[in-house]
């Protein structure tokens, strides 16, 4: 797996990064930042660090089987708390950046600790408007931000069923090819079982019963010509038939089958 920070974005890679960039956007509208203020370059340098933690983790979340196990706690603790950080030091448009951190919940965390993720989630950003603003304004918002939490989080399970059922039907279709591989290979081999049959039933037959003809013509051979010639004759009839019976074998199998049945029969 490429774990390139700066390898090709994938779709929600791209999604998080638009995220964060329009969550600093509404920030630096807001406050008419200025490049050289310190303040506006210390969020910056958090803004930097938060999105490239998101994007390189995502990666690394991506290896389900070799992922160490406190990698995803010690992820989803540091980009919260980094986010609510960065959030509560702001004050603005800057909620949008833990919301991409609820999809990756719903994507990797069993159900009962997603709803953790965004009880905590939700929390980091109406306690501390609640100890600033008070409780009608802190009601308020919190309505508001829980219907942006409940939003993600379905939306993302839609996607995550959708992979799912992706995933299951090309397992499917794949055991389906298998199938038909293995009925194929048993087609042929019951095929050649069957023309073996017939190799040796029919002519196996003649080849035995001309071997016969040909012996005892060798046996009276100089003593009776009149036999000789019978089983020369025996011989040469039976091999025309031996002919005949592989002839007609071999129309059998270059037969097409709709053609040598009644329309019935071949269209059931």
């Amino acid at each position: 797996m490429n774990t390139r920070l700066f390898g090709r974005l994938r779709s929600s890679e791209v999604a998080f990064t638009v995220v964060v960039v329009a969550a600093y956007v509404v920030l630096f509208t807001t406050y008419n930042f200025k490049i050289y203020d310190p303040q506006s370059l210390v969020w910056i340098v958090l803004g930097a660090i938060y999105l490239g933690i998101g994007l390189y983790g995502s990666r690394l979340l991506d290896d389900r089987e070799n992922r160490a196990p406190w990698l995803l706690p010690a992820y989803m603790a540091f980009e919260i708390g980094l986010g609510i950080y960065i959030s509560f030091q702001t004050g603005s448009g800057t909620w949008l950046l833990l919301l991409p951190l609820i999809g990756t919940a719903v994507e990797n965390l069993p159900r009962i600790w997603v709803v953790v993720v965004c009880a905590v989630i939700w929390l980091g950003q109406v306690v501390p408007l609640f100890l600033l603003g008070g409780l009608a304004l802190s009601i308020g918002w919190g309505m508001a931000y829980l219907s942006a939490v409940i939003f993600v989080a379905a939306f993302t399970q839609v996607a995550v069923n959708e992979q799912k059922a992706r995933r299951e039907l090309a397992a499917a279709n794949q055991k389906l090819r298998e199938y038909a591989a293995q009925i194929e290979e048993l087609a042929v081999v019951q095929e050649r079982n069957r023309m073996a049959r017939e190799i040796h039933d029919g002519l196996g037959h003649y080849l035995t019963a001309i071997n016969i003809q040909v012996k005892a013509a060798q046996a009276v051979s100089g003593q009776d010509p009149g036999l000789v010639n019978e089983a020369l004759a025996n011989a040469q009839t039976l091999t025309q038939e031996a002919l005949a019976d592989v002839r007609r074998s071999i129309s059998t199998l270059r037969a097409d089958p709709s053609t040598s049945r009644p329309l019935p029969e071949t269209l059931s």
